[in-house]
C-alpha cells in the first residue's frame, strides 16, 4: 500500500515535524499524557529545539513511544465507557507526521465513494451523492448491510 517513494528522513524532517506541531497545537485535544504536558503547554520556541532532537532520534533509530494515560470518556445514551488512550506530545508529532506523510497513499488506495474519516468529505456530502445517484437511475430502495469479521478471521489474517 506505500510507495517506496516514501522515506524516513521525509517523516523526520524537522520542518515536517514543526509543521505538525503547528497541526497538533491548532486542532489538537488539549489533554495531557502520562507525562503531564499538553502540547499547547510547550512554547514554540522550545518546540524548535525539541524537534531538531526528535528528528535525530528518529533518524538513528531510537526514538520510541512512551505509554499512554488510559481515560475513560462516557458513551452517549448508555451507562458503559470507552477508553481514551493519550500519548504524551511528542508521540502525538510522530504520530500525526506518519499520517501525514502516508494519507496521499491512502487516498489513492480509496474508492472514489468512500466517504469516512476523509480530509474534505463528509456525512452530508455522501447523503448528496447518494441523492443524486438514486434520482438519476431512478432507485428508491436502499439496503443497508452489517458486515462483520470474527475475531478469529481477524487474528489468521495478521
Amino acid at each position: 500500500m506505500c510507495s517506496s517513494d516514501l522515506t524516513l528522513k521525509q517523516v523526520a524532517d524537522p520542518d515536517h515535524l514543526m509543521d505538525c506541531v503547528r497541526k497538533l497545537v491548532r486542532e489538537g485535544g488539549p489533554a495531557a499524557g502520562v507525562d503531564g504536558i499538553s502540547p499547547r503547554d510547550i512554547s514554540m520556541s522550545n518546540f524548535v529545539r525539541i524537534v531538531k532532537q526528535l528528528s535525530a532520534a528518529l533518524m538513528e533509530k531510537r526514538w520510541r513511544p512512551q505509554r499512554t494515560r488510559l481515560q475513560p470518556i462516557p458513551k452517549p445514551g448508555t451507562d458503559e465507557k470507552r477508553i481514551l488512550k493519550i500519548g504524551v506530545a511528542l508521540d502525538r508529532v510522530v504520530g500525526k507526521a506518519l499520517h501525514e506523510s502516508l494519507q496521499p497513499f491512502w487516498e489513492k488506495a480509496y474508492l472514489r465513494n468512500s466517504f469516512g474519516f476523509r480530509p474534505g468529505r463528509s456525512v452530508w456530502q455522501m447523503v448528496a451523492e447518494l441523492g443524486g445517484t438514486m434520482e438519476k437511475y431512478d432507485r428508491w430502495v436502499l439496503v443497508i448491510a452489517d458486515v462483520q469479521i470474527g475475531r478469529a478471521s481477524c487474528r489468521e489474517r495478521v
